[in-house]
C-alpha cells in the first residue's frame, strides 16, 4: 500500500517510535527478571547450605527435636518456610520470563520497519 500524504508518513513514524519504546521497555523488564532469577538462585543456594549446616550440627531433623533443641528446630523450620517461599517466587519469575519470551517472539520486532527505512522511503517518495 503506497503512502499518500505527509500526515500518513508522520503517523507511521510515530507508530514506529511507539513500538520501539515498547520493545525497549520489554527488554528492560526481561533483563530485570533475569537478574532477579540470578539473585533468587544464589539465595536459594545459600539457604540450602545453611540448612545442611544446621542439620549436620543437630544430627538431622529428628535428632534436634528429640534432643530438646527447640530453638534450633524453630530456626530450621523457619528456613524451610523461607526455602518454600523462594521456590514459589522463583517459579513465578520463571513463568513471567517465559511469558516475556513469548511476547517478544510473537511481536517479532524484525517484521517492523525501522526509522532509517522510513527515512529512505521518504527520500524515494
Amino acid at each position: 500500500m503506497p503512502v499518500k500524504s505527509a500526515k500518513e508518513m508522520e503517523d507511521l513514524r510515530n507508530d514506529v517510535r511507539t513500538l520501539d519504546s515498547k520493545l525497549s521497555l520489554l527488554a528492560q523488564k526481561f533483563s530485570t527478571i533475569e537478574k532477579n532469577e540470578e539473585v533468587l538462585g544464589r539465595t536459594l543456594v545459600a539457604h540450602n547450605e545453611r540448612l545442611k549446616e544446621i542439620e549436620e550440627k543437630g544430627g538431622g531433623g529428628g535428632g534436634i527435636k528429640s534432643a530438646g533443641g527447640g530453638a534450633a528446630s524453630g530456626e530450621m523450620e523457619q528456613l524451610r518456610v523461607q526455602l518454600e517461599a523462594l521456590k514459589k517466587e522463583f517459579a513465578e519469575l520463571r513463568k513471567e520470563t517465559q511469558e516475556m519470551r513469548y511476547i517478544l517472539n510473537s511481536i517479532n520486532p524484525l517484521e517492523f520497519v525501522t526509522v532509517d527505512q522510513v527515512k529512505e522511503l521518504l527520500k524515494q517518495k
